[in-house]
């Protein structure tokens, strides 16, 4: 944490967001972050978001996150995000749409806690308050007194952390799902 701290000039002990996928307003809700962001930053200044990724509205983003003056850093595509996972105090997933998201599992392995926008495969693995926090997709002031939330709550940011890590492993290891998938196919042979 130290090292991508002092890389990206942050202040140590300062509260760091992340955010890791395709830089996308219609269906990824970048937008809604960086408006939640903006209030947030009024709250909390000593606040900080990355993005990890590109797409298509990076440069609509940027340029409000400029005009905004807001305390983001866009890092562009990582050939490894661990690192950057890892420094992370919370990862948001601010999807529109989203029937599976492969962030919210890596930073499950990494007992980080997780804010998801209550929708499709988000929904399907936080469980609200227990293994997650899910606000209402394309709220941003809702998004916003979530992260203020688990912020000033470091007991319910280190729970969510952990039942989400616990969660992932029970769910989603290898030891898990191989035996899912061979008893599904053989369910499969045996109905013909």
């Amino acid at each position: 944490k130290e090292e991508i701290f002092s890389e990206i000039g942050l202040t140590q002990g300062a509260p760091l967001l992340g955010y890791f996928g395709r830089i996308d307003i219609k269906e990824k809700g970048v937008d809604v972050l960086l408006d939640a962001l903006e209030m947030v930053a009024d709250k909390i200044p000593s606040i900080f978001l990355i993005l990890a990724g590109n797409g298509v509205d990076e440069k609509i983003l940027k340029e409000i996150a400029l005009k905004k003056n807001l305390p983001v850093l866009f890092l562009g595509n990582l050939e490894n995000i661990w690192n950057y996972l890892n420094a992370c105090d919370i990862v948001i997933l601010p999807s529109r749409v989203e029937p599976f998201n492969i962030v919210m599992i890596e930073a499950g392995f990494l007992g980080k806690p997780v804010i998801g926008a209550n929708v499709d495969g988000i929904a399907e693995t936080l469980k609200d308050h227990r293994t997650g926090i899910l606000f209402s997709k394309e709220n941003a002031d809702d998004l916003k007194n979530k992260i203020i939330e688990l912020l000033t709550d470091k007991n319910l940011m280190e729970r969510i952390g952990h039942n989400l890590m616990d969660d992932i492993h029970n769910r989603f290891t290898i030891e898990n799902i191989i035996p899912r998938i061979e008893e599904f196919y053989s369910r499969l042979l045996l109905q013909e």
